[in-house]
């Protein structure tokens, strides 16, 4: 309490109630006022107290006792406060990590469903240029030189678009195979929670 803190300081520095009172220009029974709890200085006169004690006004407070004695002492204490909090924020961050994961899920089905849909687009091309090319011939041999070299055009159209296709594919598929790779690799990396281990 302050009035032990006054006291108690005064006492350390060898001071009279007598010779405090005198430094802060105020009567001995101002001080005794103070040291028996019966009054209390204002912010003012706090300061210079602390000035004549050589303390600080925190200190003269005990702010920083008072601040060690509220932190828990206990890592069960802590522990305590961790679960309760845990539990009360449950129903948030647990819909949010199910919503998180649900979105994540949903855009790797859709990457690999593009993907997907990506090479059937390419195996088409590819086709449709086999085809043209092989009618171009026929159209050609059969003595029908406009329409083979139409169907010849269009064939050589088709594959030049399926290689930049192919390669496309290729590389994004690659990529979605890395990225697989990391997160499962990320996955693994994350480690249960024991029951009953200090963190």
């Amino acid at each position: 309490m302050l009035s032990d803190k006054i006291k108690d300081l005064r006492c350390k520095k060898g001071l009279s109630q007598a010779e405090l009172a005198n430094k802060l220009n105020v009567v001995r029974q101002t001080v005794s006022k103070w040291e028996k709890g019966l009054s209390l200085p204002d912010s003012a006169m706090l300061v210079n107290i602390a000035m004549a004690l050589d303390t600080s006004v925190s200190a003269l407070l005990e702010v920083e006792d008072a601040i060690k004695q509220s932190l828990p002492t206990k890592s069960k204490a802590l522990k305590t406060t961790q679960l309760i909090l845990i539990i009360i924020g449950s129903p948030i961050w647990l819909s949010l990590v199910v919503a998180a994961a649900a979105i994540f899920f949903a855009a790797y089905a859709v990457m690999w469903s593009v993907i997907i849909a990506l090479w059937s687009a390419e195996i088409s091309l590819t086709v449709c240029s086999l085809s043209g090319i092989t009618s171009a011939v026929f159209f050609a041999f059969n003595g029908n030189i406009p329409i083979g070299f139409i169907l010849f055009s269009a064939g050589l159209f088709c594959a030049g678009a399926s290689i930049f296709l192919f390669l496309g594919c290729k590389g994004l598929t690659k990529g979605a195979f890395i990225l697989t790779k990391n997160v499962i690799a990320l996955i693994g990396k994350i480690k249960p929670i024991k029951r009953g281990a200090k963190q």
